[in-house]
């Protein structure tokens, strides 16, 4: 066994992968523990170097000899899952283990340290990295036999030990004394929220009731760990809590900030879900809501899939209840928490007077914290919405496009995995013409967290734009019935979509049901469609608006909408609208 700041042996390396494999982490995920378990074998093998996003797809995961790892990005969201996974078996179930397996991110060798040698990396100690073991102890050929069977003796053994994991899980959270979850506790109640799913009571009288339970707090789990900005406990790890735990207990020896408590009461043809918030400082509910399905007209899959999205999307959104609980706390950076809860109150009227002061704020939020991922994602809508909306426009150069690509591509550096900095980054290229790169950062986006509303909006809009209208539409809808304090921007959206697709009355609907004016595109949207209908009070009515709001974007009509819709005839059908409401357009 490895000693703090000794030599690694590979013994000791694989009976650490086994116990990792075995935890509430990865015992569930197959694909992490391929993942984990190739880049381990690779490593030891002194094969790390040459380990490549296509040897992972294809070996790793089973994927085809066609694997395109330009376009599919598989591999990159399965290492950020298995870093994150990773992170959190050090922090609970790995505390006192020795021995530290990592994957950097940059690439995908893995490395094995010693406790001592693991914080004195942290701290920039290269000396005290091992990226393997050492020349020593490692033997110049491996048979692969022997190493099957090592791997196969370690995940029994580590098989054992999830076993009794499960016995003795709440003395072992409840008990421990080591320092290492102190310290990492108070990390994590330094940056982003923990929160613990517990698991559903079952409270009905049908037999597939408690199938019900189970089901939803895994799938809520895993919707959960989507969402960027939060952190969630493993499934084992929460079941092991058990439903009735003493939450204050909870905070203070584990960090937990939140937890999502809920019960399932399934009868003849109905399923009633009622889920909640509590902060585990105070012991308030901070949100709560109840849902109602028929279960005999849908999939007791689907409905737990729908039911868990929606959960998942009130709780962490960025302006969701987490936020909402949060911004009572008092925050570690007063004035940046101050400048982002300002932003959201902005983004719901999006004012230009709103606009300079939170963009003054966010700049010296950025200025302060230049590493501060969440504020360089957020500046770069603000000067997103000074090109786009003409907001507090400033001379000069660098241009307000340039200034939102600047700071997006900054943010995905921070976190290349975070989808709001995706979010931005796709909106800033789209705009600056590179539709093609925009649209494929906004899948990326989509595929590490499908249901992000902010990302599901305006990816939807950009896929409208660049030509393909009904899955654009499509993908707007989703985020309107995600989000529904949002249907004004979606309706927008949707009105425009329905127009573009000669929808005239739908169009016509939707928009009237926007009740965006602050908005200045809200009026040319209605203009042109109004015009089609030969309401023609109505559409001069918003021709007017618009032309009041930004008769610059009139004067150079032939050139912004170039930079906005992707196909020539989209652009010949929306100046025959514009014509018609009284545009002077080319």
């Amino acid at each position: 066994m490895a000693e703090p700041g000794g030599e690694i042996s590979e013994g000791d390396v694989l009976a650490q992968l086994g116990r990792v494999l075995a935890s509430a982490d990865f015992s569930h995920s197959a694909r992490l523990q391929s993942f984990l378990r190739y880049v381990v074998e690779e490593t030891l093998a002194g094969r790390g170097d040459r380990i490549k996003a296509y040897a992972i797809a294809t070996e790793a995961f089973g994927r085809g000899q066609s694997f395109d790892a330009q376009n599919d990005p598989i591999v990159r969201i399965e290492a950020g899952r298995l870093r994150r996974a990773l992170e959190r078996y050090y922090f609970l179930a790995g505390a006192d283990d020795v021995l530290v397996i990592e994957v950097p991110k940059g690439h995908y060798k893995a490395i094995f340290t010693t406790r001592a040698g693991h914080a004195a990396r942290q701290q920039g100690d290269s000396e005290a990295l091992l990226a393997g073991p050492s020349p020593a102890s490692q033997p110049q050929a491996v048979s692969w036999a022997p190493r099957r069977n090592a791997l196969a003796f370690a995940g029994a053994a580590g098989l054992i030990s999830l076993l009794l994991a499960t016995y003795i899980g709440v003395h072992w959270l409840f008990s421990h004394s080591s320092p290492a979850p102190a310290a990492a506790h108070q990390r994590a109640l330094a940056s982003s929220p923990l929160i613990v799913v517990l698991p559903f009571s079952d409270l009905g009288d049908a037999p597939t009731s408690a199938l019900y339970a189970t089901g939803l707090t895994e799938e809520l789990v895993s919707q959960l760990a989507r969402f960027s900005g939060i952190a969630v406990l493993g499934r084992d790890t929460a079941n092991a809590l058990g439903p009735r735990v003493d939450l204050a207990r909870l905070r203070r020896e584990m960090g937990v900030r939140f937890a999502i408590e809920g019960s399932v009461r399934a009868s003849a043809g109905l399923v009633r879900v009622a889920a909640r918030l509590v902060d585990t400082g105070a012991g308030a509910v901070v949100w709560s809501q109840t849902y109602d399905e028929e279960s005999g007209k849908r999939d007791v899959l689907a409905i737990q899939r729908d039911v868990a999205e929606q959960v998942a999307t009130k709780v962490a959104q960025p302006y969701g209840a987490i936020f909402r609980a949060d911004q009572k706390r008092s925050p570690e950076d007063p004035e940046a928490y101050a400048c982002t809860a300002e932003y959201y109150a902005y983004r719901v009227a999006r004012s230009a007077e709103g606009h300079a002061k939170v963009r003054e704020c966010m700049e010296r939020t950025v200025q302060r914290l230049p590493s501060n991922g969440t504020g360089l994602a957020l500046l770069s809508v603000l000067y997103l919405d000074e090109f786009r909306f003409g907001f507090n426009a400033r001379p000069g150069t660098p241009t307000a496009l340039e200034r939102a690509l600047g700071a997006a591509k900054n943010g995905v550096l921070i976190d290349p995995e975070d989808a709001r900095a995706l979010t931005v980054l796709m909106q800033s290229l789209y705009f600056t013409g590179d539709k093609t790169e925009a649209l494929r950062t906004g899948e990326r986006a989509l595929a590490l967290n499908p249901n992000d509303t902010d990302l599901l909006g305006e990816l939807g809009t950009r896929v409208g734009l660049a030509g393909d209208w009904k899955r654009g539409a499509a993908l707007v809808e989703r985020a309107r019935a995600l989000n529904p304090a949002n249907s004004g921007f979606y309706n927008g959206s949707l009105a425009f979509a329905a127009y573009m697709q000669r929808e005239y009355h739908v169009a016509a609907r939707l928009i009237r049901l926007s009740g965006a004016p602050q908005y200045p595109f809200y009026h040319l949207v209605a203009a042109v469609i109004y015009a089609q209908l030969g309401l023609e009070s109505e559409a001069e009515a918003e021709r007017a608006s618009f032309e009041k709001q930004r008769a610059d974007f009139v004067a150079n009509w032939r050139t912004e909408w170039e930079r906005r819709l992707g196909r020539p005839e989209d652009r010949t059908h929306l100046d025959d609208g514009a014509r018609k409401a009284g545009f002077k357009i080319p």
